[in-house]
């Protein structure tokens, strides 16, 4: 089996909702795009995301060895249940009532280990 659906089978028995591969090229639509919100102020608070357009946007800025990127997608919905309301109740986002992450770190965790049993270099980042 190819590498690519032999890695798109692995995180869908892991639990991915979807999956996709592309080249670890800059996005340089991205970065623009991020520029012009930040010098437009529609880019709000959103410091983390912000703070480094050139390098959110070039993942060869962190991973210089880095081809190809494998981005995997995790739904936590209806999983995550309704939000809490009612008289003297407040309401919590769906997302905040527990650690979604845990299963995405499950799917990432078993593409890497296949990538490295296959002797590549893999490194799961979210």
């Amino acid at each position: 089996m190819e590498l690519t659906a032999q890695l798109h089978q692995v995180a869908r028995e892991a639990g991915a909702a979807g999956t996709g591969v592309c080249s670890a090229e800059p996005f340089d639509d991205v970065a623009a795009a991020m520029q012009q919100r930040q010098a437009s102020g529609e880019s709000a608070r959103l410091g983390f995301t912000y703070s480094d357009p050139a390098v959110a946007t070039d993942v060869r800025r962190s991973f210089p060895w880095a081809r190809r990127l494998f981005v995997a997608a995790w739904a936590y919905l209806p999983a995550a249940g309704s939000p809490v309301a009612g008289p003297g109740r407040g309401i919590v986002a769906r997302f905040a009532t527990r650690n979604h992450y845990q299963g995405l770190d499950g799917v990432l965790a078993a593409v890497v280990d296949a990538l490295a049993s296959g002797g590549h270099r893999a490194v799961a980042v979210r």
